[in-house]
């Protein structure tokens, strides 16, 4: 079965409404009411929503890349923050390739983008590269919603990622309580943990075989 929200952010905005349209009386006709109302609800993108959501198509070996450099920092930082400079200077590396792809791909739809735009397309893709559900979402190229950076302290040195924000109406929703921190906090030390385990096995396993 075809994605039809995945299908309509591959539109580009200027097309986006008379598409979105179409694409509902198209669900409709088929008998799929729940798609059609998930895609009736939908709004046109920002520009840069849709250019980070284009990458899914444009770039995906560097979006798998990015996701990737992002679980080695933020590994890295907690296992050693002191230790993890080149972890984030991969990561920056990363980042900016897809960012100046993304900037290319608006050039080329005959936008302009301006170094407001292309931040907001860096900060949308390290808010989703940096959680799971909207990760998904970003390699697939259904991403609903621009992201504020997730006070992502690993590009500035500090302690701990936290849990993206999603920009509405312009303003970014309060960060999550101490408390949720906290167990955000435990849950990445674990998935840390159990990597290593996880690791270690391997490696007594190839080990044995010898």
């Amino acid at each position: 079965m075809t994605d039809p929200i995945a299908e309509l952010y591959a539109v580009p905005p200027s097309a986006f409404t008379r598409a979105r349209n179409a694409k509902v009386a198209a669900l409709e006709k088929a008998g799929r009411e729940a798609d059609a109302r998930a895609v009736r609800q939908l709004r046109r993108p920002p520009a840069g929503l849709w250019a980070a959501n284009q990458l899914a198509r444009a770039a995906p070996e560097q979006l798998e890349a990015l996701a990737d450099a992002v679980d080695r920092a933020r590994r890295a930082q907690l296992r050693d923050p002191r230790a993890a400079g080149e972890a984030v200077q991969r990561l920056r590396a990363d980042l900016e390739v897809l960012v100046v792809r993304a900037g290319q791909l608006l050039t080329e739809h005959g936008y302009h983008p301006t170094p407001a735009t292309l931040r907001r397309i860096s900060d949308t893709l390290i808010g989703a590269s940096s959680d799971r559900r909207f990760a998904q979402d970003l390699r697939r190229g259904r991403l609903t919603t621009e992201l504020a950076p997730p006070g992502f302290e690993i590009l500035a040195g500090a302690d701990q990622p936290r849990a993206p924000r999603v920009v509405r109406g312009g303003r970014e929703q309060a960060p999550p309580p101490a408390r949720q921190r906290h167990e955000e906090r435990r849950a990445q030390a674990e998935e840390v943990r159990h990597a290593e385990r996880e690791a270690a096995g391997r490696k007594a396993l190839r080990v044995a075989k010898r």
